[in-house]
C-alpha cells in the first residue's frame, strides 16, 4: 500500500546545529581568530544556548576553535607555523586522495569538475567570495570523493575545517586575491586535463601547485596583516 506520507528530518537540532556551524567555518562564513559567544550564536541559529553549546564543544574537539578565558569561542588564528603544517599535511593527504581518483574518472566527474572550475571563475571578478570559495570548495571535494576512500575523505574534511576559515578571510581581506584564485582556475584546468587522461602524476603535479601557490600568497598576507586586530563580530 503506498502512502502520501513522506520521510521527517530526524536529525537532531544539536546535530543541525553542529553542521551549520562547521559549514560556516569551511566556506569561510566564520574567520581565522574570530570571537563569539554562545548567547550570540544562538540568537543567530534561532535555538537555546545548548546545542550551540555541545557544537563548540565538538569543534574544539576538532581543533577548529578554542575557548577564550572570557567564556568567549574564538576561531583558531593562523600563524607561519600552523600553516606551514597544514600545507605539508594537505598535500600529503589531498595528493593521495588525487591519484585514487584517477582509477574511478567517468564522463559526469570531468563534467561536474568543469561546470564548478567555471562557476568560480565566473564569481571572481566581481569578487563574490562566497561564491568563489563555495566552488573551490565543491570541485576539491568532488575529486576526493572520486577516490572512494571514507577514512580518507574524513582526515580532508577535517583539514578543510582548521584551513578554511583563514582561506576566506584572505581573500576578503585582500584585493589582489583575485589574482591568486583566478590562476588558480588556470591550475584546476590543467588538473581537469590531466585527471580526463587518468595521469596520476600529472593530476598530483597541479593539485600540489594549486595548494603551494595558495599558501605562499597566504604567507603574505599573514605577515602583511600580524598586526591586525581581529574582528569580533558574534559578540553578546
Amino acid at each position: 500500500m503506498t502512502t502520501s506520507i513522506t520521510a521527517v528530518d530526524v536529525t537532531t537540532v544539536q546535530e543541525r546545529v553542529y553542521r551549520e556551524l562547521r559549514g560556516a567555518l569551511q566556506q569561510g562564513r566564520l574567520v581565522s581568530g574570530q570571537s563569539m559567544t554562545v548567547r550570540a550564536l544562538a540568537r543567530a541559529v534561532g535555538t537555546s544556548e545548548m546545542p550551540v553549546r555541545e557544537a563548540l564543544r565538538r569543534l574544539i574537539a576538532e581543533g577548529a576553535l578554542i575557548q577564550a578565558p572570557n567564556r568567549s569561542f574564538q576561531v583558531i588564528p593562523m600563524t607561519p607555523d600552523r600553516l606551514v603544517e597544514l600545507t605539508r599535511v594537505r598535500v600529503a593527504l589531498e595528493g593521495m586522495a588525487a591519484r585514487l581518483a584517477t582509477t574511478n574518472v567517468d564522463q559526469e566527474l570531468i563534467e561536474t569538475l568543469t561546470r564548478l572550475n567555471a562557476e568560480m571563475r565566473e564569481a571572481i571578478e566581481p569578487t563574490r567570495a562566497d561564491d568563489v570559495l563555495r566552488a573551490n570548495q565543491e570541485f576539491h571535494f568532488t575529486i576526493y570523493r572520486a577516490a572512494k576512500s571514507p577514512q580518507l575523505l574524513e582526515l580532508i574534511d577535517m583539514l578543510w575545517l582548521r584551513s578554511g576559515p583563514y582561506l576566506a578571510d584572505m581573500l576578503r581581506g585582500r584585493m589582489d586575491a583575485r589574482e591568486i584564485f583566478r590562476r588558480g582556475t588556470v591550475v584546476h584546468g590543467r588538473l581537469i586535463r590531466a585527471m580526463a587522461r587518468q595521469d596520476a602524476d600529472g593530476v598530483a603535479r597541479a593539485l600540489t601547485l594549486d595548494m603551494e601557490r595558495t599558501a605562499e600568497f597566504s604567507m603574505k598576507h599573514l605577515t602583511a596583516t600580524a598586526t591586525r586586530p581581529r574582528r569580533a563580530a558574534i559578540a553578546a
